[in-house]
């Protein structure tokens, strides 16, 4: 399954993922996942993330009843004579884009590493049909060091996945480098009997801040990179796939 198809299951009021841009202007409608914060003046904004986009700061009064810290699944849109709002984040002024939002904005579900866990082993464990590329920041600031998890897999009409992330006791260095392996594990609850099996794609954000501060300021160099692997099942497949990745997470030494 295609890394878009898993995107566009997840907005499930869009049709959009890569922005729309009117002829001869800067217009745009999107849907991207957006992780909310507050500015140093006080105003509610979001930060678009996309794997098809480039980064947006957004607002819209209606942000004003979130909190700071979610994950939205939003649908929104952007013309020139909407203007924008300057806001002030970590003493620096930016421009944030007024948009106009459309369609219900979903929450996603954040999941902390589990640090001090060893992954369930069951004699038949659940597989994925795919797990595309996290989306993330190695920079903390930008969204708390959650990483966004984007995976198809099947079930029942009725059955819902759950999704946990264990980190592996122990790690590999490497120079400067610590490989951390983490293995995602996959239920599902709900009716099973008498239902066929069927596609379904969700997406769920991985928070690591616990793993940033197992290891920062551990070490004499002035930063370490962790580079992060994940195992799960693949549907077809037999034993523990590796993402065919690592992915960097840099951080104080």
């Amino acid at each position: 399954m295609k890394k878009l198809i898993l995107f566009l299951s997840v907005i499930s009021f869009a049709l959009l993922v890569t922005s729309c841009i009117d002829e001869g202007g800067n217009n745009y409608t999107d849907s991207t996942y957006v992780y909310i914060d507050m500015s140093d003046n006080g105003v509610m904004y979001g930060k678009t993330i996309s794997p098809y986009t480039n980064m947006r700061f957004i607002t819209n009064p209606n942000m004003t009843a979130m909190i700071p810290g979610e994950i939205k699944v939003m649908y929104y849109s952007w013309d020139e004579e909407y203007g924008t709002t300057a806001l002030s984040i970590s003493g620096e002024t930016v421009q944030a884009d007024n948009v106009r939002l459309a369609g219900e904005s979903f929450e996603l579900k954040i999941e902390p590493l589990i640090m001090d866990i060893e992954a369930p082993e069951v004699e038949e464990p659940k597989k994925f049909l795919e797990i595309a590329a996290p989306l993330y920041a190695d920079n903390k600031e930008f969204m708390n060091d959650n990483w966004i998890v984007q995976y198809a897999y099947e079930a029942g009409k009725d059955q819902i996945a759950n999704v946990e992330f264990y980190k592996r006791e122990g790690e590999t260095i490497v120079g400067n480098n610590i490989i951390i392996a983490v293995d995602v594990h996959l239920t599902l609850t709900g009716p099973s009997e008498g239902t066929a099996l069927e596609p379904k794609a969700s997406a769920i954000a991985l928070n690591m801040s616990q793993l940033r501060a197992e290891y920062e300021g551990s070490g004499d160099s002035s930063t370490k990179n962790l580079k992060v692997e994940f195992y799960y099942y693949l549907k077809g497949l037999d034993g523990k796939q590796k993402s065919q990745q690592t992915y960097s997470l840099t951080i104080a030494g």
